[in-house]
């Protein structure tokens, strides 16, 4: 999904002290669910629960603070 759009994981860290971790994203990858497009130049991140197999997606866009999309499965091929 990242890739099909010239982005790339630049990092992954702990997400505030729980089982889930925050996967910043580099690149021309900056799809919002909440704008419903790709911000111009704020980049995006998705916190992944690989435990209970979910991700959502936020972004550091100040117009999208406090934005979360819906949990998407983790599907593993």
């Amino acid at each position: 999904m990242v890739n099909a759009r010239k982005g790339r994981i630049r990092k992954i860290l702990p997400f505030h002290q729980t089982s889930l971790y925050k996967i910043e994203i580099a690149g021309d990858y900056r799809y919002c669910d909440n704008i419903d497009r790709h911000h111009k130049t704020n980049q995006v991140y998705f916190v992944v629960d690989p435990i209970n197999k979910f991700y959502y997606q936020k972004c550091h866009d100040p117009d999208c603070k406090g934005f979360k999309s819906n949990k998407k499965p983790i599907i593993l091929n």
